[in-house]
């Protein structure tokens, strides 16, 4: 069935974020290093028009926030569809249309994939396909192979959003931490995740009053393997890590815990030193 097209009169208003649908959120608007894509994508609209209209649902805008910016930049009033509801979700659909159209990093996919995360609630239909051949489901997997990214990308990123809004006053730590919700951004911005997780464990090192520097920790070997991780830090730390991670998780998660520290006990060579 041919969609609608159709213009509104007074459409200005829809180039403010409050009128963006959440799900159009999840990928970042185009970046300082797609400026020049965004003045070519300008100069087209004054030539040719807008040829792929901004889709709406429920009044907001669902899909064309940069084509929305841009209409504006070039006065050129834009033509807009309503989505179609066909067998998925808002969200579902977003991802559709946006995971290989824009040229985003895997880090800033596995951002997005967050928005699914904390929000996607899968069809039987969806699990019976994805179970097809014996598989058992996965709702991280599932997740992971709709982003195209792996599955430590998927953990990372789960990780480094509960770390920025983390506020607690810890025992023992000189500098309580405090939510740092910048961090998710820089991501959106193009920061990788490892380079993320390397600031983090600068803020905790500082929390703890380590006199490492921020060059220092720049240069550690940190990525998305465990490894970095045990060459870093001492194995009592560690060790205390786990045990409380082991009081607030539950069931499945707390079981994979619980082998993956087994599996990575045996496989690694811990730093002994004492901090």
């Amino acid at each position: 069935m041919k969609k609608s097209v159709y213009e509104i009169k007074e459409w200005e208003h829809l180039c403010l974020p409050e009128n963006w649908h959440p799900a159009a959120n999840m990928f970042p608007l185009m970046s300082k290093s797609e400026e020049k894509e965004f003045e070519g994508l300008v100069s087209n609209l004054k030539i040719a028009g807008l040829l792929n209209p901004v889709t709406l649902v429920e009044g907001k805008v669902l899909d064309g926030r940069n084509r929305l910016l841009a209409c504006k930049e070039a006065r050129v009033t834009p033509r807009f569809v309503d989505w179609d509801e066909s067998g998925s979700s808002p969200a579902e659909w977003v991802v559709a249309q946006n995971v290989n159209r824009r040229s985003l990093t895997p880090s800033q996919k596995a951002l997005a994939s967050l928005y699914i995360i904390n929000n996607f609630k899968p069809t039987p239909e969806q699990k019976a396909k994805f179970m097809e051949g014996g598989t058992k489901w996965d709702k991280r997997l599932f997740i992971c192979n709709m982003f195209g990214i792996d599955r430590h990308a998927c953990s990372d990123i789960g990780a480094i959003e509960k770390w920025t809004q983390m506020k607690s006053d810890r025992e023992g730590w000189l500098n309580p931490p405090r939510p740092h919700p910048e961090l998710l951004e820089a991501i959106k911005n193009g920061d990788s995740i490892a380079s993320t997780l390397r600031r983090i464990e600068f803020f905790v090192a500082q929390m703890k009053g380590s006199t490492a520097t921020q060059q220092e920790m720049e240069e550690c070997p940190t990525g998305q393997l465990a490894r970095e991780f045990v060459r870093l830090i001492p194995q009592h730390i560690m060790v205390k890590a786990y045990e409380e991670t082991l009081t607030w998780l539950e069931g499945e998660k707390r079981e994979r815990l619980r082998k993956y520290w087994e599996r990575m006990d045996k496989e690694f060579t811990w730093n002994k030193e004492k901090s």
